[in-house]
């Protein structure tokens, strides 16, 4: 017997049209080492992902730089936020002080006039202070107390240790020299525990979204480190940047491109970079210049594109004020294709531009899938406009999965594809585009097993990477003369 009713009730009936939720594009990830000793005890995260939304987050969970020492991740973030302070990074640090240290045994050290002695590290860990004949063992926070972040120790004046006193301090002190290649790389243990670049795979679960741009710094320079970031970015759906080690010359560079090169540039993909050489910038921490990674610079540049939403935009040509100088002395010259630049750039590297009156800026438009391909994907701006069209339509789609086959169902695929293309093509990131269910590519073989094709094509506007002016001198506007007398 049916339900009894009497009045009125209502339902709801999902639409086929559905708002368009563009992934998060301008995610940076960088990877690298933290002077963990600058830290709060519950700040300091080893290979465990870390969101990063300031520079204040920076300072929090990333330390200072410090002279001599290559502490790779304050410097990135240094670099990054003041370029823009809105960049969100995730940030994975892979140095354990348990792991990464060295020991010192009885260093010899003075207290000078104030009371302060330093030691030859930074990132002392259970000091112990002693009186130069070997006895007594002074109490810390009774005769002494230390700073990590300084590598200082400041008598007490009430304590046991005399004015001006030289001591012997054996110690730990935080080595980040001792950090690995295989640390950066990772593993994943017998219980499913992820380290280093393995640890990116969880961030969609953990965060939500993936990274689109991974750096990192110093660490590239190896060849097993590149190889594992060319595997790893393409899964994730993110662009990638990798810079030459230090030292390299430009023609070094281009033959790395080769089968016999010897650096870290022998590959072949789109959405993976390859820069150099290396930026001078100055550094507020250290109070100098210091030769940086550019893989750091274009990473940057391309995040801050896409977060004001320029998806399909180039990072080359681009102003990097930051940068004060290169490593190399290289020739530019925007009507030369010899100069070095578009040398650099006609093997498929990124490399800088300086102009009169201008300043630095990044040049190249083309990933290292150039020049053995000549797809209009080899520049930046179509392959991250790809690897956001086909992640966005995969995230938004996943809500369908396991719903039933019917033309509802069917209709609202083919809508969330034409509102997204819809979208990017109203904002300038595509110039148009299809998306449709094709029935040759979708048998009724293969719908009765519950497999459905979406097929889709785009086209991304090319960057204008060359203009050709080609004059005609003619005797044809003479007769705009006036000729004659009055």
């Amino acid at each position: 017997m049916p339900e009894f009713r009497h009045g009125i009730n209502a339902s709801v009936q999902e639409t086929v049209n559905v708002p368009v939720k563009v992934v998060p594009a301008g995610v940076i990830a960088l990877i690298g080492t933290v002077p963990v000793h600058h830290l709060a005890a519950d700040n300091v995260k080893v290979n465990e992902l870390v969101l990063i939304g300031s520079d204040t987050d920076a300072r929090k969970y990333g330390g200072w730089m410090e002279a001599g020492k290559d502490y790779t991740i304050p410097e990135a973030l240094s670099i990054l936020y003041r370029m823009r302070k809105d960049y969100p990074i995730i940030m994975l640090n892979v140095l354990d002080r348990d792991i990464h240290k060295t020991a010192v045994v009885d260093e010899s050290v003075a207290f000078d006039e104030d009371g302060i002695l330093t030691l030859a590290h930074t990132g002392p860990m259970d000091a112990v202070v002693k009186h130069t004949s070997g006895a007594p063992t002074y109490v810390k926070d009774e005769d002494y107390s230390v700073d990590a972040r300084t590598g200082t120790i400041t008598r007490i004046e009430t304590g046991d240790i005399s004015a001006e006193a030289t001591v012997k301090v054996s110690y730990d002190y935080v080595d980040p020299t001792l950090v690995e290649s295989s640390d950066i790389i990772g593993s994943v243990d017998v219980e499913g525990k992820r380290t280093g670049l393995q640890k990116l795979r969880e961030c969609y679960s953990k965060l939500g979204f993936n990274p689109k741009h991974i750096i990192v710094p110093g660490f590239d320079q190896s060849e097993e480190v590149a190889a594992e970031i060319a595997s790893i970015h393409a899964d994730l759906f993110s662009e990638a940047y990798i810079t030459a080690p230090l030292g390299t010359t430009r023609a070094q560079m281009i033959d790395g491109r080769g089968a016999d090169g010897t650096i870290n540039f022998n590959y072949s993909q789109d959405g993976l970079y390859l820069c150099g050489p290396h930026a001078s910038v100055y550094f507020p921490d250290i109070e100098d210049r210091k030769l940086t990674p550019l893989a750091t610079i274009v990473a940057g540049v391309a995040a801050s594109l896409c977060i004001d939403g320029n998806y399909a935009e180039s990072f080359s040509n681009k102003d990097v004020p930051l940068v004060l100088d290169s490593e190399l002395d290289l020739s530019f010259d925007y009507t030369s294709s010899t100069c070095d630049a578009n040398l650099l750039n006609a093997a498929g590297i990124v490399t800088m531009g300086h102009d009169f009156g201008r300043g630095w800026f990044v040049w190249g438009n083309r990933g290292c899938s150039f020049p053995v391909s000549t797809n209009p994907t080899t520049m930046n701006g179509a392959s991250r406009m790809g690897r956001i069209w086909r992640e966005t339509l995969l995230r938004m789609y996943a809500t369908i999965i396991d719903k039933k086959m019917i033309n509802f169902w069917l209709n609202r695929i083919v809508a969330i594809g034409t509102n997204l293309l819809n979208e990017f093509v109203s904002n300038g990131n595509l110039l148009g585009g299809k998306v449709w269910l094709d029935e040759d590519r979708n048998l009724i073989s293969e719908l009765a097993f519950g497999h459905l094709t979406v097929s889709t094509e785009t086209t991304t506007p090319p960057a204008i990477e060359h203009i050709q002016i080609e004059h005609e001198e003619t005797i044809k506007y003479l007769n705009t003369l006036k000729l004659g007398g009055n």
